[in-house]
């Protein structure tokens, strides 16, 4: 049952990836394109905020996002490529902005708040991993924005959208499996996280309000 789960998730995730290369190439009808295009961020930004105060503010932005873009079809339609692009780069940007930020001084990096989110008590080597692993991350989504600039300026479409579609999506996959041995190898076992733990850890710390979360937003000085 669950290599039949596990078998339909890779065909799903595969499918998605082959429509969003079509879409970015202009193979598909570009209406089509345009619609496969702004589905899955406006759709993930409501599920990701759902659960947080800030649900209704992120659906409204997300219902005049779609309503400009009923308006702005045909315009859209000429410019997928560009679209698929703002839409690729300004997501890994915003992911390095939200990961690096927690690196500053008197923060908590975000993988330590996930990981106190699923293992409340960590000893320092723990920390002090969870801080690498936010760096590590921040890194990942500067290299992917820099790379999808790159690329698609100074490449070809086809050159840009296969790395931003084909290549950049599993890479995620490759990044989790990485450090999910790793961890394997350097933490004790009673602190090691499974990768379904990180996730749920994950869930619990978006649900949870700002101001009652258990995780402070600040470490204390001294």
């Amino acid at each position: 049952m669950q290599r039949a789960a596990l078998a339909a998730a890779l065909a799903g995730a595969a499918a998605c990836l082959a429509l969003a290369y079509l879409s970015s190439t202009g193979r598909l009808p570009p209406l089509l394109s345009v619609a496969i295009s702004l589905v899955t961020p406006l759709v993930g930004a409501v599920v990701l905020t759902w659960r947080t105060r800030s649900r209704w503010l992120v659906l409204l932005a997300v219902v005049a996002l779609a309503v400009a873009a009923a308006f702005h079809l045909d315009e859209l339609a000429r410019h997928v490529s560009a679209l698929w692009f703002v839409q690729h780069a300004g997501v890994h940007a915003l992911l390095a902005i939200v990961f690096g930020r927690t690196l500053l001084p008197g923060e908590v990096p975000l993988a330590t708040r996930i990981a106190r989110a699923v293992l409340p008590s960590m000893p320092p080597e723990v920390v002090r991993y969870s801080r690498s692993v936010t760096v590590a991350w921040t890194v990942y989504f500067i290299a992917m924005t820099t790379l999808s600039v790159v690329l698609f300026f100074g490449a070809s479409t086809a050159a840009w959208s296969a790395f931003a579609t084909l290549v950049s999506g599993p890479l995620v996959g490759v990044m989790f499996a990485l450090e999910f041995a790793l961890r394997r190898r350097v933490l004790p076992a009673s602190h090691c996280a499974s990768i379904a733990e990180t996730v749920a850890g994950f869930r619990r710390l978006m649900r949870a309000p700002a101001a009652h979360s258990t995780l402070p937003a600040r470490q204390p000085h001294g």
